[in-house]
């Protein structure tokens, strides 16, 4: 796969993420169903994301809708923030959302580190003609298998959740 076809790809997540950060919410919000979006969401992102690191080599198109789903799932970030809100006094907003944010922030910068570590770990020396490290399948699926435990250890917690309507 080329190079920019492999970002057209990645950018399915993006797309994912931006229907759902605007409808996710919505939903939410008109059925009450904060707490139970976040549990389906972050189990269904472990299915996904599970499937994309060890399941067979799968066409573009649907890798593209694979991707398109995992973003759609990722939504779920969005709504812990007005969870986040429902759980502070309207007085200390700027604060919580600062909070989450700075915390959301700071897990995928510490993550990142730690994923370039594994495939630092595993790289095998070699390099394309510009010099750029070459990672084989296996070394990403090594990597990213940490991210898929966060996002696993999250969809557990996500049973910790307290109920609360705005």
């Amino acid at each position: 796969m080329t190079r920019s076809a492999a970002a057209q790809l990645a950018m399915m997540m993006y797309v994912g993420l931006a229907i759902s950060s605007l409808v996710l919410p919505w939903l939410c919000s008109r059925y009450g169903i904060l707490n139970r979006a976040i549990q389906v969401c972050s189990f269904i992102l472990v299915f996904l994301f599970g499937f994309l690191l060890w399941g067979p080599k799968i066409p573009a198109m649907e890798l593209t809708l694979l991707l398109i789903l995992i973003g759609i799932c990722c939504g779920a970030e969005m709504i812990c923030f007005t969870g986040a809100l429902l759980h502070t006094q309207a007085s200390n907003s700027g604060v919580t959302i600062g909070v989450v944010n700075t915390l959301n922030m700071l897990g995928g910068a510490v993550l990142q580190q730690f994923i370039g570590f594994c495939l630092d770990k595993r790289w095998a020396g070699t390099v394309d003609a510009f010099g750029v490290r070459v990672y084989s399948v296996d070394d990403y699926t090594y990597a990213l298998t940490l991210l898929l435990g966060i996002i696993g250890v999250c969809a557990l917690l996500s049973f910790g959740l307290k109920s609360k309507r705005s």
